[in-house]
């Protein structure tokens, strides 16, 4: 899952992909959310497998529009869109808890919450890189306060959907203007960030890790009910238990002023 997704926001110009050694056959799908899959077979042994992938996309604003704002939250939420309702996990408490110290008393309009729990995740927790797999629970991450980009999107999107509102993971590639240059080599990842429903305007990007609302600097590759549908690079391999396997992983994300400025 690599290719992003084509829609009103952004748009893919061009895309290069190549598979070293080449897959036998290489065939491209959409998933149950309309994401684009990519499922490659090999008919031959080799000693390592390396994806080269470059994409050129046109992006266009999309960020929180008010003129809905004090509208209540989506009567109609759980009828129409239960797996973006759905929280898998069993200590509410936790979450519950800081939803309220959050939000006060009185529930703020939809568009409010969405800002408060952008402006909070990245205020009260610290992001640390973990390479290791798996996700922790939101309870777990407002314990220990800290977490990846993948805990503060599995956080927020428990916050959101605890007060009605479908939220969905979201994984792609973020725009760091730090590392745009062209002397960087490496230091770049997938990220993971949040969409959630709002009435009115959509569904609205929101990166709990960066505090941002909208689409600026996020590029989606893939939205989801849960995080496990969207790996980007998944599969089984056969092989004897002495052979190491390991993974290396760079994302490198640019502007392409030539274009901006011809545009």
């Amino acid at each position: 899952m690599l290719r992003p997704q084509d829609s009103l926001d952004q748009e893919v110009l061009a895309e290069t992909l190549t598979i070293d050694p080449a897959p036998q056959p290489l065939h491209w799908t959409r998933d149950d959310f309309d994401n684009h899959l990519g499922l490659a077979r090999f008919d031959q042994p080799a000693g390592a497998l390396r994806f080269d992938y470059s994409v050129s996309i046109r992006q266009s604003p999309a960020g929180l529009e008010r003129p809905f704002a004090g509208d209540p939250l989506p009567a109609a939420a759980d009828r129409d869109h239960p797996a973006y309702l759905d929280r898998p996990y069993d200590d509410r408490v936790a979450v519950a808890r800081y939803a309220r110290d959050l939000l006060g008393p009185f529930l703020p309009a939809a568009p409010d919450i969405v800002r408060l729990i952008a402006e909070a995740i990245p205020r009260d927790f610290s992001y640390v890189r973990r390479a290791a797999k798996g996700i922790q629970a939101p309870a777990e991450t407002i314990a220990i306060r800290s977490g990846t980009c993948r805990d503060f999107a599995v956080l927020a999107i428990d916050l959101l959907r605890s007060l009605g509102l479908p939220a969905r993971f979201v994984s792609g590639y973020l725009y760091v203007p730090a590392r745009d240059r062209l002397d960087v080599r490496g230091g770049g990842a997938t990220h993971a960030w949040v969409q959630v429903l709002l009435p009115g305007a959509g569904w609205v990007d929101v990166d709990p890790t960066n505090g941002i609302v909208g689409n600026a600097g996020l590029i989606r590759v893939a939205v989801v009910a849960d995080p496990s549908q969207a790996v980007p690079l998944a599969g089984t391999y056969a092989g004897t238990g002495e052979e190491s396997l390991g993974m290396t992983v760079s994302v490198k994300v640019t502007r392409d002023r030539r274009a901006e400025a011809s545009s």
